[in-house]
């Protein structure tokens, strides 16, 4: 933002007036009208990501031009000249909360082209035989395979106002990029929880073939979750660690989990009424599973998200000055290669019908 000192608000008319003779005249602006435009250009202008504007503009300092009207609400009255301050801190809109990364999901990174990661099927068998074999023993065999992924694009795009970003001094250009690489962030993690496989998204926990579908059959109860043919004890069965359990749920069944006793006449809830946990397991929430039967539980640690492209998560930002020139107007837009894989699709357990009946 411009801020004169009382002398230069004091000189601000006159230098108006010079500069526009100057304009007008063909020369170059000069001293205080040339240093208030300089200052005005938007930050992509100053960074070099869109053309200058023409030698034959001038920017004016609207706050410093404003003046109190005689009646604020009336727009011909002198409303227009009223300034208002604009705060610095732009307050975002809410997003889905990113859960997999915390819940323990591998990332990798800088990947150039399409990547197979070597998996180990089956495992081979050993037996016991006495210390004097007279028979050939019985031969099996492991097995491999492989987890295959290849670039998925998810791009957004949003236009940036060059007169607003220049009185902005450059936030908003700096708030939209920003807001944009959130959403890049809340699109990968609605992939890894329900994408479809199909239509350029990559395939989600709970469209991959292979996982555990537990069926509630009646209202949610503790022992569905964590006793007996439970959600915990399946992937128990299936050999994967209790520490690594972590599960994920729609806010509605969280909700509901918490009003539900574990045993009659208990205090405590299925959700832990003192901690976002099921069973000592952590317990995260995200709107992108279903209102109903959106719950989760596994071991996240076997879900690889993939970022194709140079640095941390191959983020490419694109500034087109050109295609909306005409309305003084930048299209800023972001671009992301990835894949995700859930490399054991016995790991997870996914709810087979609603956890609020």
């Amino acid at each position: 933002m411009i801020t004169l000192s009382n002398a230069e608000s004091r000189d601000l008319s006159a230098s108006i007036v010079d500069g526009i003779r100057s304009l007008s005249q063909g020369k170059e602006l000069s001293g205080l009208a040339k240093e208030i435009s300089d200052e005005s250009r938007s930050v992509l202008e100053k960074f070099g990501h869109i053309p200058p504007r023409s030698r034959n503009e001038m920017v004016l300092p609207l706050g410093q031009l404003c003046r109190a009207a005689l009646s604020t609400s009336t727009y011909s009255a002198g409303g227009a000249l009223v300034g208002e301050d604009v705060g610095t801190e732009v307050e975002t809109a809410l997003r889905a909360s990113s859960v997999c990364v915390r819940a323990g999901a591998r990332v990798l990174t800088n990947l150039k082209s399409n990547f197979s990661l070597p998996l180990e099927k089956t495992v081979s068998s050993l037996s016991w035989y006495p210390e004097l074999v007279s028979v050939d023993f019985t031969q099996s065999d492991g097995t491999v395979g492989a987890a295959h992924f290849s670039p998925n694009r998810a791009v957004g795009s949003q236009q940036v106002n060059l007169q607003l970003d220049a009185q902005t001094g450059g936030r908003a250009s700096q708030f939209f990029i920003s807001s944009l690489v959130r959403d890049i962030g809340a699109i990968v993690d609605q992939a890894c929880l329900v994408g479809s496989g199909v239509s350029g998204q990559p395939r989600g926990i709970t469209s991959t073939t292979g996982t555990n579908s537990i069926v509630f059959g009646a209202a949610a109860s503790w022992t569905k979750l964590v006793g007996t043919s439970s959600f915990e004890s399946t992937l128990l069965t299936a050999n994967i660690p209790s520490e690594n359990l972590r599960w994920v749920a729609h806010p509605a069944v969280k909700a509901k989990f918490k009003s539900v006793q574990r045993f009659s006449g208990g205090s405590e809830t299925l959700w832990s009424s003192d901690s976002d946990a099921i069973g000592g397991h952590e317990a995260y929430t995200s709107t992108y599973l279903s209102s109903t039967s959106g719950l989760i539980c596994g071991d996240f640690s076997k879900l690889v998200i993939a970022f194709f492209g140079p640095g941390e998560g191959g983020v490419r930002l694109i500034i087109d000055p050109y295609v909306k020139s005409m309305s003084d107007r930048c299209n800023l837009v972001v671009e992301l290669l990835a894949d995700c894989s859930l490399l054991r699709p016995e790991s997870m357990a996914v709810a087979g019908d609603s956890c609020l009946q």
